[in-house]
C-alpha cells in the first residue's frame, strides 16, 4: 500500500474523479501536482470541448510524488473501461474507482473541493451545470415511472433460483418473493443486496450486476420492458 499520508510541510496534489452531467455514463480520473487544485479545475472546465462545468465526486488529496502512482494504477485497473487511450475518459460508475482511493490512507476532501470550485465558477456557469444535473434527474424518474420496478415473477424468475454476482458465482441471491431476495441471511431488496457487496450507502441501479441463467438481469428486463426514449 502507498504510504500517502500528507504531512503539513510535504508538498502534495489531488487525484480526482469527476462526472459531467452532459457527457453520461463517463467519469474522468486524473491527477493535479498543483498545490491549489482550483487551477486545475478551472482549466477542464475552461476546455472548449466541456459543455458544462464538471462535477467533483471525490478528490484526494497525497504526496506529490505519489500522484502519478495512483493515477497509473486507477488507469491500468480500468482499461478496460477506457473510451480512449489517449484520454482519461472512462465509461463506469464512480464508485468504483472511490472504492480503490478509499483503501489508500489518504485524505478526502471532495467538500472542499466542490466549495472551491463553486467559488471559482461565474453564476451562469453554476446554473448551466445545475439546469443538467436536475434534467437528468427529472429524465431519469420519468424513465423509471413509465417502466415497472423490478419484479422477478414478470420476468420469468421464480421463487427460490438464484442469481449470480456478475464478476464472481461465490456470491449469489435467492429470489425470496416477486421483489425480495435472500442474501446474507435475511430478505432484502437486490437494491439492499448490491449496496452492502459494493460497500456503497447510496441506492444504486442493481440489474447490472447479476446474471440469471448466463444473462445479464438488465438485458432481461429490457427483452420484457424496452427503454423509453426521453426528449
Amino acid at each position: 500500500m502507498l504510504n500517502c499520508k500528507v504531512m503539513e510541510k510535504e508538498e502534495y496534489g489531488y487525484v480526482y474523479v469527476l462526472k459531467n452531467e452532459k457527457m453520461p455514463g463517463l467519469i474522468k480520473i486524473g491527477i493535479t501536482r498543483q498545490k491549489d487544485y482550483r487551477q486545475r479545475i478551472k482549466t477542464l472546465n475552461g476546455a472548449t470541448g466541456v459543455p458544462v462545468a464538471f462535477e467533483e465526486v471525490h478528490v484526494s488529496k497525497v504526496k506529490k510524488e505519489d500522484c502519478a502512482k495512483i493515477e497509473h494504477a486507477l488507469h491500468t485497473a480500468f482499461d478496460t473501461d477506457r473510451v480512449n487511450p489517449k484520454r482519461e475518459f472512462f465509461q463506469m460508475e464512480p464508485y468504483r474507482a472511490i472504492a480503490i482511493l478509499q483503501l489508500l490512507e489518504i485524505e478526502d476532501v471532495t467538500e472542499n473541493a466542490k466549495k472551491e470550485t463553486n467559488e471559482s465558477l461565474a453564476p451562469q456557469e453554476i446554473e448551466a451545470r445545475e439546469k443538467a444535473i436536475e434534467k437528468s434527474r427529472k429524465e431519469d424518474e420519468e424513465r423509471r415511472s413509465r417502466r415497472p420496478p423490478l419484479n422477478f415473477t414478470d420476468l420469468g424468475i421464480q421463487k427460490d433460483e438464484v442469481l449470480y454476482w456478475k464478476d464472481d458465482k461465490n456470491i449469489f441471491v435467492k429470489v425470496a418473493e416477486d421483489r425480495k431476495v435472500f442474501f446474507d441471511g435475511e430478505v432484502c431488496s437486490l437494491t439492499s443486496a448490491t449496496c452492502k457487496i459494493l460497500g456503497v450507502s447510496y441506492n444504486i441501479q442493481p440489474t447490472p450486476y447479476w446474471l440469471y441463467e448466463g444473462k445479464p438481469l438488465t438485458d432481461i428486463y429490457n427483452d420484457r420492458y424496452p427503454p423509453i426514449d426521453v426528449e
